[in-house]
């Protein structure tokens, strides 16, 4: 499979390194809001009302989620693929799940949980993971190609993760970026999320946009806490 060419815009309206606080803040947030409650059903709610918050405030600056492919057909992929992933990480993620933890979630904090899941961990994650951190690897390389000095410097300072073109991709930015995402999760979970890193990398590749990629994440993660709640296997969540 071609490697569309990575492009780069010179000089950048705003560079990836003040990008990078953009696309990671909802990420914090979402991290941090645990460590002012220890109520998940109020800890869920201000993920529900904060989280989306920062992401408007930051939208103008947010890379395109649609790309050349057409939206409804995107939607299809995304929807296919996340059943696909859904049922690759209980497989991956089971055998190593830790024991003797079968204390399920009340009514409410399962639903919001669902909702935050569902709808605000897949936007915000894979505009961080796979629309930021992806394509920043990708200009990594391409300045050191070009053989930069400091290449990760120059990534940071002269480039725009916007400018990368629709599928444009690299054995490097699969691995790194899937290994960041897996590192995001629980000690088990790492082999099943490098797999779903993997997998949701190689959509980008055939599908060239976020819409794809948004989508799968959402259905995985609906997918699974559907699976958790009818069979009890709450250490998965």
């Amino acid at each position: 499979m071609e490697k569309p060419e990575i492009v780069a815009m010179s000089p950048p309206d705003i560079s990836n390194r003040t990008l990078l606080i953009l696309y990671l803040s909802p990420y914090a947030l979402y991290v941090l809001i645990p460590m002012v409650t220890d109520s998940p059903t109020l800890g869920y709610a201000l993920r529900l009302g904060l989280v989306p918050l920062a992401l408007a405030l930051t939208w103008k600056h947010i890379l395109p989620l649609t790309g050349p492919r057409p939206v409804g057909s995107s939607l299809l992929w995304g929807g296919l693929t996340g059943v696909i992933g859904c049922v690759l990480w209980v497989c991956l993620a089971k055998p190593f799940e830790p024991q003797g933890i079968h204390t399920p979630w009340s009514p409410l904090a399962f639903w919001l949980r669902f909702a935050a899941a569902s709808l605000v961990v897949p936007l915000f994650e894979e505009l961080l993971i796979r629309g930021y951190l992806f394509r920043l690897i990708l200009q990594w390389q391409q300045a050191q190609k070009k053989g930069s000095h400091s290449p990760l410097s120059e990534a940071l300072d002269e480039c725009d993760v916007r400018s990368v073109e629709p599928g444009a991709w690299s054995s490097a930015a699969i691995f790194l970026s899937s290994a960041l995402f897996a590192m995001g999760h629980r000690l088990f979970e790492w082999p099943a999320a490098m797999v779903y890193g993997v997998l949701l990398s190689m959509l980008w590749v055939v599908r060239k946009d976020m819409v794809a990629l948004i989508s799968a994440h959402a259905v995985t993660n609906a997918c699974l806490a559907t699976y958790i709640r009818h069979t009890g296997q709450w250490a998965l969540w």
